[in-house]
């Protein structure tokens, strides 16, 4: 059984996946580019009237770097296998 830490790390990825509309299995120059599109869509100096894309534009960064931060490159797909096999072993009984 996974602590809490573990599982709020988990949901914060998940969501960030997400936020910037990547699969898990992104690589790192798929994750740079997502990121700068849409921050480059949001920024608050293309939609400065906007409140609600200043908050996404918030979103977008946080989510880059909580990926960012926990992944170097290749790390995307062996943390994506690590949870495959986490449910794999719950499934199991594990």
């Amino acid at each position: 059984m996974k602590n809490k830490e573990t599982q709020v790390d988990d949901l914060l990825k998940q969501e960030s996946y997400k936020v910037l509309e990547v699969q898990a299995n992104v690589t790192v120059g798929e994750l740079k580019k997502a990121y700068y599109r849409l921050a480059k869509r949001f920024h608050p100096d293309k939609n400065p009237d906007s409140v609600s894309a200043a908050h996404h534009f918030v979103r977008i960064n946080t989510a880059y770097q909580t990926l960012r931060s926990g992944l170097r490159a290749g790390d995307v797909t062996d943390w994506m296998s690590s949870k495959k096999n986490d449910q794999f072993e719950d499934s199991q009984g594990g």
